[in-house]
C-alpha cells in the first residue's frame, strides 16, 4: 500500500479490510468523545504550529490582556477528521502585574475543559516578561473543533481582594504558540464528508492549502471549475489563510488535492480511469500515499468540469466514493449586494439576522462576558453628513441587589455608543442608541475614531458594580458574587441611514479589504478573470488565490465567474476584469513615471495592443504590484492587475494575497509589493460609481475640491454684486427721471 507504484487496481478484499479498518478506527474516536486515542494505525507525522493570537476572534497579531475579574482566554482551533495529535505544547509569552503575589500567583491551562498543567509564578517571574512551556494531553484532542482557555489566577494580597482592582492583570503576548505533532489515519472514500478532509469548515485562524493538479496547462473552462474550487474554501476561511498552490500532471509532494480529468485531458496517474460518461466527482486514495485524498472533478469535456465544480460547491447531498450528476439546475444569478458576509444599510435589520449561533444574545454568569455581533458592510459605502445607525434594544437582565449599581452599555469598535442604569426595579427594558459615522467613504474610516468603519464589532455589554469589601485579616467581610443573567430579545433591531454606495475609482485599497469592485456581485457574475499565459504555474495560483480571497469577503462561492486567456471585446464587455500577468522587465525604480507607464501597459495589454510579460532577473530582489485603471473596453468598468516579475514575485504575491492581513495598508491606484514592504501611488485618471443623489454628489465635488467652492463663492459674489449694483443704478435712474 505505501509503495509509489500504487495501482487502483485492488482487490476487493484489500478494499474491504481498508474500508473496515477506517471505520472501525472512526467508530474508536467517536466512542472516546472524538478524542485521540493511541493508535497502531497511524501513518506519517508532522508538526503544525499556530500563533495563539491567530485563533481569538479579530486578536491577530495582538496581545490578549486577562484581568482579575475576566481571567480566561479562549484560543479555538480545528482537528481534521483525518489527523490524531499525538502530543502538543503551548508556548506561552507574558507579562503579569508587578503587584502580584509570588507562588499564589498561578496560570492554568485547559485543553477542551480538561485541566493539563498549572504553574505558580515565583517573585522572579512576577512584572516581567516570561515564557513558560505547557504540555498538553494527547488524549484530550479531540476530532473537530478545540479550545485551549489561559486561566490568570492572580492576587495582590492575602485577604478581602477586590476582583475588579485594575492591578490585576496579566497580557498574553502575540508572540506565543500553540504546536501541535499529529499522525494521520487512512479514511474511508466517502464524499458525505465533504469538506473534510480538504478543508475545516470553522477553522477561523487557520490555514488552508489546497493543492490543484491539471494534466496540462489548463484550458479557460477547466480554470473556471477550479476558481469555483478554490473560492468554496474562501468562503469558509472568515479571517485564515486559503493557499493553492498548482501542479501540471504530478502528484504532490504530500497532503490531500483536488485533480482535474477529462477523457483527453487526463493526468498519467489518472491514466487507468475508464472513460467519463458525464460530470463526476470522485474521492479515491492517492496513488502510493500513506493517507492522502484526492478529489477528481472529471467529465466529457471542460463543459462538464464546470458543471461538476457547481454541484460540488453548492451544497448537494453526495454519498460514497463518486457522485454521477445526471440533472443539473444552475444557481440563479444573484443581485448586486446579496453577499452573505454584508449587512445591508438600506433596512433595518433584526439582529436574530445577525446571530451566527443559538446563545449569541445570552450572557450568564458572576462577572457577565460581553455579546458581540459583526456589522460588515460593502467596500463602497459611502457615509453622507449626519449618516447614523439607531439600535432599538429589548433586553431582560437579572434584578441588581438593593444598593448595587448596575449599567448596560453599548459600544461599536470599543468606543461608548451609549448606556443605560439597571436600576429601575423592573428586569425588562428598552433603549435606542445612536451611533455616528464620519462623513466619507467608511473604507478609510478607523472604528475608534469614526464610530463606524466596513468591519465593526458591536458590543453589548451588562455591569454589576457587586465588589468584595477589603479589610483586615481580623475584621474581613466576604461578599459572594452572584450569578446574573442579561438577554437581549432577538426582535431587537438596528436601522441605518445616511449612508449610499458610493465609490471613488480606481483604488486599490476597495480590492485588498472586500474585493471591491468584484464583489459587488457574489458570485462573479460580473467578474471575467483574464490569465495571460496559462502556462506559467505561479500565475494560475496568483488567479485562485485572489477569487478565493473575495470569496472570504463575501461568504460567497463564485458560482458565475469567467476565466480566459483571450482578449477582445467581446469578451471584457460590460464586464470588470481580473487581470493575472507578468511586469515589465524594465522597471529599474519605483516611482510616479514607473506606475504611469504600468498604467499605460496594462491598458494596451488588455486593448490588443501589446502582450509583453516580465522576464525574471536573478540579480533584481523580487517585486510585484497591485494595479487598477478603468477598462479600455468598457469605461464604466474596471481592471484590477495582479502582477509578478518572474516566479520569484509571483511567490511574493501569492504569499500576499494568502495572507489578508499584508495588504491592509494598500491603497492608490498603484502598489508595488516587495520584500521592504508596499510603496504606493495615486492613479492618473479617476472616476465615481455609486447611487449618491445628485446634490450630495455636487457637495461631495466641493468638499474634494475646495479650490473650487471657493471659485464659485467669489464668482456667486461677483454676480450678486453686479446684480445689486445693475438694480441700485436702475433705481437711481428712476428717482432722477421724476
Amino acid at each position: 500500500m505505501n509503495k509509489r507504484d500504487f495501482s487502483f487496481k485492488h482487490s476487493l478484499t484489500t478494499l474491504s479490510v481498508c474500508s473496515l479498518l477506517a471505520f472501525s478506527s472512526t467508530a474508536a474516536l467517536a466512542q472516546n468523545g472524538d478524542a485521540p486515542v493511541w493508535r497502531t494505525d497511524l501513518t506519517g507525522g508532522e508538526t503544525t504550529t499556530y500563533a495563539l493570537s491567530d485563533l481569538a476572534p479579530g486578536m491577530a497579531g495582538k496581545p490578549v490582556k486577562l484581568t482579575g475579574s475576566n481571567n480566561s482566554g479562549y484560543f479555538d482551533f480545528t482537528v481534521k477528521p483525518d489527523e490524531v495529535v499525538t502530543s502538543g505544547e503551548l508556548t506561552l509569552n507574558f507579562t503579569v502585574s508587578p503587584s502580584m503575589l509570588a507562588n499564589v500567583t498561578q496560570l492554568n491551562i485547559f485543553l477542551n475543559g480538561e485541566l493539563q498543567q498549572t504553574a505558580a509564578l515565583s517573585a522572579k517571574q512576577i512584572g516581567k516578561p516570561q515564557s513558560l512551556v505547557f504540555n498538553l494531553d494527547s488524549k484530550s484532542f479531540r476530532t473537530g473543533q478545540n479550545q485551549v482557555r489561559v486561566e490568570f489566577v492572580g492576587h495582590y494580597q492575602t485577604v478581602c481582594e477586590n476582583a475588579s482592582n485594575p492591578s490585576l492583570w496579566m497580557d498574553i503576548a502575540p508572540e506565543s504558540e500553540l504546536a501541535l505533532n499529529k499522525a494521520f489515519v487512512r479514511l474511508p472514500n466517502d464524499l458525505s464528508q465533504f469538506p473534510a478532509p480538504f478543508i475545516s469548515e470553522g477553522n477561523s485562524g487557520q490555514n488552508t492549502t489546497l493543492p490543484i493538479v491539471f494534466a496540462l496547462q489548463p484550458t479557460d473552462k477547466e480554470a473556471t471549475a477550479a476558481a469555483i474550487v478554490a473560492g468554496y474554501p474562501g468562503s469558509l476561511s472568515q479571517w485564515g489563510k486559503a493557499e493553492f498552490p498548482v501542479y501540471f500532471g504530478e502528484v504532490p509532494a504530500k497532503g490531500h488535492f483536488v485533480v482535474f480529468a477529462t477523457n483527453e485531458r487526463k493526468p498519467a496517474f489518472l491514466s487507468e480511469l475508464p472513460a467519463f460518461e458525464g460530470p463526476r466527482i470522485e474521492l479515491r486514495d492517492v496513488p502510493g500515499g500513506q493517507h492522502e485524498k484526492m478529489l477528481i472533478i472529471s467529465g466529457r469535456n471542460d463543459e462538464d468540469l464546470v458543471v461538476a465544480a457547481k454541484v460540488l460547491t453548492s451544497g448537494t447531498q453526495m454519498i460514497g466514493d463518486n457522485h454521477r450528476v445526471r440533472d443539473f439546475k444552475d444557481e440563479p444569478v444573484q443581485g448586486a449586494y446579496q453577499a452573505p458576509n454584508w449587512i445591508d444599510p438600506q433596512q433595518a435589520m433584526t439582529l436574530s439576522s445577525l446571530m451566527r449561533y443559538p446563545t449569541q444574545l445570552t450572557s450568564r454568569g458572576a462577572v457577565l462576558p460581553a455579546i458581540h455581533l459583526n456589522l460588515n458592510m460593502a467596500p463602497d459605502i459611502y457615509a453622507i453628513d449626519g449618516a447614523k445607525a439607531e439600535l432599538n434594544l429589548f433586553y431582560r437582565y437579572s434584578k441588581p441587589a438593593e444598593g448595587q449599581v448596575a449599567q448596560m452599555r453599548v459600544l461599536m469598535n470599543t468606543a461608548l455608543a451609549g448606556s443605560d442604569n439597571m436600576n429601575s426595579g423592573t428586569d425588562r427594558a428598552r433603549s435606542e442608541v445612536l451611533v455616528q459615522a464620519a462623513p466619507g467613504p467608511l473604507f478609510s474610516a478607523v472604528g475608534p475614531r469614526d464610530g463606524m468603519s466596513l468591519t465593526n464589532d458591536l458590543s453589548i455589554e451588562a455591569f454589576y458594580g457587586t465588589q468584595a469589601l477589603e479589610g483586615t485579616p481580623e475584621n474581613c467581610r466576604t461578599v459572594a458574587l452572584p450569578s446574573h443573567n442579561f438577554q437581549i430579545d432577538p426582535s431587537s433591531s438596528i436601522a441605518f441611514s445616511g449612508f449610499y454606495h458610493y465609490a471613488q475609482l480606481p483604488e486599490i485599497a476597495l480590492y485588498t479589504k472586500g474585493g471591491f469592485p468584484f464583489s459587488k456581485y457574489a458570485d462573479l457574475s460580473q467578474t471575467v478573470a483574464v490569465l495571460s499565459d496559462a502556462s506559467n504555474a505561479q500565475y494560475v495560483t496568483t488567479l485562485l488565490n485572489a477569487i478565493a480571497r473575495i470569496s472570504s469577503a463575501t461568504g460567497s462561492v463564485p458560482l458565475q465567474v469567467t476565466v480566459t486567456s483571450k482578449l477582445g471585446n467581446d469578451v471584457l464587455k460590460d464586464k470588470d476584469v481580473l487581470y493575472v500577468g507578468g511586469l515589465p522587465a524594465n522597471i529599474t525604480s519605483l516611482n510616479n513615471e514607473t506606475a504611469r507607464n504600468l498604467e499605460k501597459a496594462v491598458t494596451e495589454t488588455l486593448d490588443g495592443k501589446s502582450g509583453k510579460t516580465g522576464v525574471e532577473d536573478p540579480e533584481n530582489a523580487p517585486l510585484a504590484a497591485l494595479l487598477s485603471v478603468k477598462s479600455p473596453v468598457d469605461s464604466s468598468r474596471a481592471v484590477v492587475a495582479l502582477l509578478s516579475d518572474g516566479s520569484r514575485g509571483a511567490k511574493l504575491l501569492n504569499d500576499s494575497l494568502a495572507d489578508r492581513a499584508l495588504l491592509q495598508d494598500a491603497s492608490g491606484g498603484t502598489v508595488f509589493v516587495s520584500s521592504q514592504g508596499l510603496t504606493s501611488f495615486k492613479p492618473s485618471q479617476t472616476w465615481w460609481v455609486g447611487d449618491l443623489p445628485w446634490y450630495q454628489r455636487v457637495w461631495v465635488s466641493f468638499a474634494n475640491r475646495p479650490f473650487l467652492l471657493v471659485l464659485c463663492a467669489l464668482i456667486a459674489a461677483v454676480v450678486a454684486g453686479w446684480g445689486i449694483f445693475a438694480g441700485m443704478r436702475r433705481w437711481l435712474r428712476g428717482r432722477s427721471s421724476l
